[in-house]
């Protein structure tokens, strides 16, 4: 009786976790769907109907996903944010030996890594149109998870720093983070807006920020 049980449980679990895959694949090929729709055709004409016909759902499975194209929206930027946490994991790991290029190395962990391309277009398209959310309710949840996920990885890296006596533990971590989230959200538009011909530009750009901001708290 009890192998007959044990059984039945293992079923169900190897059932359940066949099911989660599915759910995740599901939603992983819609999001990949609206990326590339948005890439190629920009947010307005990237419709639910394409989308979900891109992604080979039905309306309905679409809708158990995502209520609306607009939370497909924060879908992509909730994505993005798990996209880049292992980089900036490993940007944090490295050594700090000059702490301007650290920080601005683990920023650009998170918007730009090296060697690897990023879709401007599509996220001109992305950007903007998350400006224009309507319900001001979904805009501000998905701009508060934003900034509390990079604040909390800066406070990471400030620690780091600090332990190892390159930062002046009077620094007042918590309002810098926050500063260096605002100042990353605010190069990485005007870097998909075109301002900076390219990523070497953004990176000395952001490297002056940064020595600019730390250099009360930069220990020699």
């Amino acid at each position: 009786m009890t192998t007959s049980k044990a059984s039945g449980s293992n079923q169900e679990t190897e059932t359940l976790s066949k099911r989660q895959l599915k759910a995740k694949t599901i939603h992983r090929n819609i999001l990949n769907a609206a990326r590339s729709l948005i890439s190629e055709l920009g947010y307005e004409k990237a419709t639910i109907t394409k989308i979900r016909k891109k992604a080979d759902v039905s309306i309905a499975t679409f809708y158990n996903y995502f209520e609306s194209k607009q939370s497909v929206l924060l879908g992509l930027l909730a994505d993005e944010r798990e996209l880049t946490a292992e980089a900036i994991d490993r940007m944090i790991e490295m050594p700090s030996d000059d702490p301007v290029v650290y920080l601005s190395n683990i920023i650009l962990g998170a918007l730009h890594p090296e060697n690897e391309a990023i879709d401007i277009h599509m996220w001109r398209e992305i950007l903007a149109a998350s400006l224009l959310l309507p319900e001001e309710h979904d805009r501000i949840e998905g701009l508060e998870s934003e900034r509390s996920f990079y604040s909390q990885q800066m406070l990471r890296a400030f620690d780091k720093m600090i332990n190892s006596q390159q930062l002046s533990p009077d620094c007042p971590t918590e309002q810098v983070a926050s500063i260096i989230y605002c100042i990353s959200a605010h190069e990485f538009q005007e870097y998909v807006g075109g301002h900076f011909a390219t990523r070497e530009e953004l990176v000395l750009h952001l490297r002056e920020l940064i020595s600019a901001l730390l250099k009360p708290w930069i220990l020699n």
